[in-house]
C-alpha cells in the first residue's frame, strides 16, 4: 500500500466515526425511542392507577349494598345511615285464626277498645281492651258473646265456647239458643232434652251444679238469687221450684228485663186498667209475686228493642225515638222518675259499661252516657266490619 492509500484509509475511518456520533437521523430516532419508552411507562402507570381506583370503587359499592352483620358476614339486617333510618315500627303479623294465638296488630288510627272501655266483637274476631286480638274459632258466626272472669263465652245458633284468657278456645256444649250466663259470669243455665241444667264455668269447661225437668220449649231468661227464671210460651216460673209440688207458672208477665239481687225487673199487664206497668217481682211458693209497679202506660212500647237493665238493677236504658232514656228503676216504680236523655241513635245494641254508664254508637263514634247527664264522645277504631258489636261485661262487682 502506498502512502497515499494509507492516508485515505485514516481519513475514511474518521469520517465514519464522526457520522456515528453526530448523525441527525440517529439522534432523532434515539429521541423517539426515549419518548416511546416514557409514554409506555406513563400509560402503564395510568392504567395501574385506574385499575386500583376501579377496584376500590367496586369494593366501596359492594360494602354499601351488601347486608352487614356484627361479624362481617353477609346475611344480617341492612344497617342504614342515620339520616336514612325511619322511626316506623316493623309491620305487625297478619290476623291469624290459629287457636291460642292472639294477633299483635298495631293499634289502628282512631279510637281503640281501651278508649271505649269495652271489648269489641268484629265478625269472627275479638278486639280486646287489653290490646290483643283473638280469633273466635269453632262457630259459623257469633250471635252472642260475653266477657266473663275466665275469658269470653260466645256461640252461634248451635254451639257455645269459652275463649280463655290464655287464648285457647274450648267447647262448652250444644245448647242452640236456649242458654244464659249469670250476671257475675260464673254460671251458665241451659235447656236441652227437657232438662234445665245449671253449670259452673271452669277453665276446662262446664261442671254440672243441678238438673231439673223442664218443658220442651223452656228457655232461661234470668238468674234470680239461687234460682233461674224460665219462660215457656207466655208463662214464667222459677227453677228449682220453691215448693215441693213442682213449678208454679205465672201468667201476665209481658217481658223480663233482668234481676235485681233477689227480685225480677219486668213489664206486667194490668187487665183491670188495660195497661202495662214496670214491675218488681219475687219468686214465691205460689209463683212470681208482684212487689210494686209504676210507670204505667196504655200500650206496649213502640220500639221492639227491650229495655236494658244496668248491673245491680238500679237503672234501665229504654230506647225511644230520639235515642235512649236512662230511667232510675226504683224512682220509676214510685212514679217519680226523671229520665236522663242519651240523644244518640243507637246503630248497634247499647251496653252498660258499669252501673252508671251506658255505651252506644252512632256509626262514627262511641258515646258514653252517664246517669248524671254527662256525655263523652270517643272515635271508633278504623277497620270495623259491618257486623261488629260491643261485648257485655258479666263480672263480679269487685271486678268492674
Amino acid at each position: 500500500m502506498t502512502l497515499e492509500d494509507q492516508l485515505r484509509a485514516v481519513f475514511a475511518a474518521r469520517v465514519e466515526a464522526s457520522r456515528s456520533v453526530d448523525d441527525p437521523a440517529g439522534r432523532a430516532i434515539r429521541r423517539a425511542r426515549t419518548v416511546r419508552r416514557r409514554r409506555s411507562l406513563g400509560s402503564g402507570l395510568a392504567l395501574a392507577i385506574v385499575a386500583v381506583l376501579g377496584l376500590s370503587g367496586a369494593v366501596w359499592i359492594q360494602a354499601r349494598l351488601t347486608p352487614a352483620t356484627g361479624n362481617g358476614v353477609a346475611g344480617g339486617p341492612v344497617l342504614l345511615p342515620h339520616d336514612e333510618a325511619t322511626s316506623a315500627e316493623a309491620p305487625p303479623p297478619p290476623v291469624t285464626d290459629a287457636p291460642g294465638r292472639p294477633t299483635a296488630e298495631a293499634a289502628p288510627p282512631g279510637g281503640t277498645a281501651r278508649d271505649i272501655g269495652l271489648d269489641l266483637q268484629v265478625g269472627l274476631q275479638l278486639w280486646t281492651v287489653a290490646g290483643p286480638r283473638y280469633a273466635l274459632n269453632g262457630v259459623a258466626e257469633v250471635t252472642r258473646i260475653y266477657r266473663v272472669p275466665l275469658g269470653w263465652v260466645y256461640g252461634d245458633a248451635q254451639q257455645q265456647r269459652l275463649l280463655r284468657l290464655d287464648g285457647r278456645s274450648i267447647e262448652l256444649g250444644n245448647f242452640g239458643t236456649r242458654w244464659l250466663v249469670s250476671p257475675d259470669g260464673a254460671r251458665m243455665a241451659a235447656v236441652r232434652d227437657r232438662r234445665l241444667s245449671v253449670y259452673r264455668i271452669g277453665v276446662q269447661g262446664l261442671a254440672t251444679e243441678s238438673e231439673v225437668p223442664a218443658p220442651a220449649d223452656a228457655r232461661p231468661v234470668a238468674f234470680v238469687g239461687k234460682q233461674v227464671l224460665v219462660s215457656s210460651g207466655k208463662r214464667y216460673a222459677a227453677f228449682p221450684p220453691v215448693g215441693s209440688d213442682g213449678p208454679v207458672w205465672t201468667q201476665g208477665l209481658v217481658s223480663v228485663y233482668g234481676a235485681t239481687s233477689d227480685s225480677v225487673a219486668g213489664l206486667v199487664a194490668d187487665p183491670d186498667r188495660d195497661e202495662v206497668c214496670l214491675a218488681s217481682l219475687e219468686p214465691a211458693s205460689d209463683g212470681l209475686v208482684v212487689i210494686s209497679t209504676g210507670s204505667c202506660r196504655a200500650d206496649l212500647p213502640a220500639s221492639e228493642a227491650k229495655p236494658l237493665l244496668a248491673p245491680g238493677g238500679g237503672w234501665l236504658a229504654e230506647p225511644d225515638e230520639d235515642g235512649t232514656r236512662l230511667v232510675d228503676f226504683r224512682s220509676a216504680l214510685d212514679d217519680a222518675q226523671r229520665p236522663v236523655a242519651c240523644p244518640i241513635p243507637a246503630e248497634v245494641p247499647p251496653v252498660w259499661l258499669d252501673a252508671t254508664t251506658l255505651v252506644v254508637a252512632d256509626g262514627r263514634q262511641a258515646v258514653r252516657c252517664r246517669i248524671d247527664g254527662y256525655t263523652e264522645y270517643i272515635d271508633l277504631p278504623t277497620g270495623l266490619a259491618s257486623d261488629w258489636s260491643f261485648v257485655p261485661r258479666l263480672l263480679p262487682a269487685e271486678a268492674d
